[in-house]
This record gives structure tokens, C-alpha cells and sequence, in this order.
């Protein structure tokens, strides 16, 4: 059926007050757009202002305890949710691509990380032949100090390898491992024709393996893109499991919304 002219021009009546929108409904629709970015801004502005008022007041650390506290159960609740958050994402993020998809962004992973480290080494020899710590002038203005410093380039390559390939999964959430060194001292013995006499002392160096309390992140990444890229070879075997890593993956999202706002 056709519009009657009547009818025509109430419908383009009421398309031209649509679209007519005064500058201060734009600027209050943009407001609600952006409320959480706004109050975070306001929020660390308004933090900066006080850290710098509060800090010539020489507040006592009970005061200062009290004032963070708000603060410390924020990170609390987001430190809470990154395991969750990581696991999910992860495994439904490569779940769901093809095959080829995620060995090509495996690939890519991997030679982000050799890229990288070699960054690193580059920057610590630049460091090393800018700065030179083992010059004697050095040595004579600072002092030598007591510490030894044992940890070779060597050892944090194959700590990395080892984080990569935890032996424990929910030992990897909590704690990462790392190489250390001891010294052990031993008398060398010097036998003569009479008697034998105790010689100079030798440190015997030994290799040791131990754990710290922080959270193994490359083992639970590597764990879950392999997780993730054998759910998506199963095809419709594994839809169930990866129903449930969306829906985990939906709720943590909410959870993070919550605590933001």
C-alpha cells in the first residue's frame, strides 16, 4: 500500500526532531558513554593531588595504611581475577580459531620472545660498556661490596625454558622457579713425607633449583594455548568444555566490571 502525502510528511517530521539534538544532550550522551573512563581520571588525578599535599604532612604509617586501604582491596579483588581471566581467555581465545590460525600466532609468540631477549642482551652489553661495573675506578669510588653475583645469561634462559614446562600446574599459579647457587668451602690437604698439613680453602660452586612465591605466568600461558589449540582439533567432541571456558570467560568479565565500578 502506498503513503498517503499526510502520512509522508508526519514521518519526515518526525525523523528531522530526531535527528535535531541539541550540543548538551551530545555532550550528556558522551558523558554516559565514557562515565567509567571520566571517574577514573578524576579518581587518579584527585590521587596525585593528594599524594602530594599529604606527603609534606610526615602522616604516620598507620595513617598512611588507613588511607590506602581502599586502594589495596582494589588491587586485591583485580590480582584475584587475573588467573581466571587468563585461563579463560586463553583457551577460548585459540579454541575457537582454526588450527593454522593459532600455530601461525604461536610462531608469532615465540619470535616475539626471542626478539626480546635479544633486545635485552643488546641493551645489558650497551649498559655493560657504557657503565663498565668491573672497572677498578669504579671499584675505588663505590667500593666492591659482598654480594656474588652467580646468575649467568645462561641460567635465566634455561630458568625461562623451565617456567615454560612446569612439572605442577597449581604449583605454577602460585609459585615460578629460579636458579641459585651455593658455595661450599673444602680444605685441601697437602701430604708430605713426615705429615700431612691443611692447604689453602676452595669453594666448591653447586647448582640448585628453588621456587618463589610468585605466580609462573609463561607455564600457565603455555599450558592453556596447548589446551586450547587440542580443544579446537576435537572439533564437536570438546564443545561442551568449550562452553564452559566461555561461559568462566563471561563471568570473569563481569566480575572485573563490578570491582571497576
Amino acid at each position: 500500500m502506498n503513503l498517503s502525502e499526510q502520512q509522508k510528511r508526519t514521518l519526515l517530521n518526525k525523523d528531522r526532531k530526531e535527528r535535531i539534538v541539541s550540543p548538551f544532550e551530545k555532550v550528556l550522551s558522551q558523558i554516559k558513554m565514557h562515565t567509567q573512563l571520566i571517574l577514573t581520571f578524576l579518581g587518579v588525578s584527585l590521587g596525585i593531588l593528594l599524594g602530594f599535599t599529604l606527603r609534606s604532612a610526615n602522616l604516620s604509617s598507620e595513617t598512611i595504611m588507613i588511607i590506602s586501604f581502599p586502594g589495596d582491596l582494589l588491587m586485591r579483588m583485580l590480582k584475584m581475577l587475573v588467573l581466571p581471566l587468563v585461563v579463560s581467555s586463553l583457551i577460548t581465545g585459540v579454541a575457537v580459531l582454526d588450527p593454522k590460525a593459532s600455530g601461525k600466532i604461536g610462531l608469532y609468540a615465540i619470535c616475539y620472545y626471542i626478539l626480546s631477549t635479544i633486545l635485552a642482551a643488546s641493551l645489558g652489553i650497551i649498559l655493560v660498556i657504557t657503565i663498565k661495573p668491573g672497572d677498578k675506578e669504579t671499584k675505588s669510588e663505590v667500593g666492591e661490596g659482598t654480594a656474588k653475583s652467580t646468575i649467568t645469561s645462561q641460567d635465566a634462559i634455561m630458568d625461562l625454558i623451565r617456567n615454560l614446562f612446569p612439572e605442577n600446574l597449581i604449583q605454577a599459579t602460585i609459585q615460578q622457579g629460579q636458579t641459585y647457587y651455593t658455595y661450599e668451602k673444602s680444605n685441601s690437604i697437602i701430604k708430605s713425607s713426615n705429615s700431612s698439613v691443611l692447604g689453602n680453602d676452595n669453594e666448591k660452586k653447586k647448582w640448585n633449583f628453588k621456587y618463589n612465591d610468585n605466580t609462573n605466568i609463561l607455564g600457565v600461558i603455555a599450558f592453556c594455548v596447548a589446551f586450547g589449540m587440542i580443544i579446537s582439533s576435537m572439533g564437536r567432541k570438546a564443545e561442551i568444555l568449550l562452553h564452559l571456558f566461555l561461559v568462566l570467560n563471561e563471568i570473569t568479565m563481569k566480575f572485573v566490571k563490578i570491582i571497576m565500578w
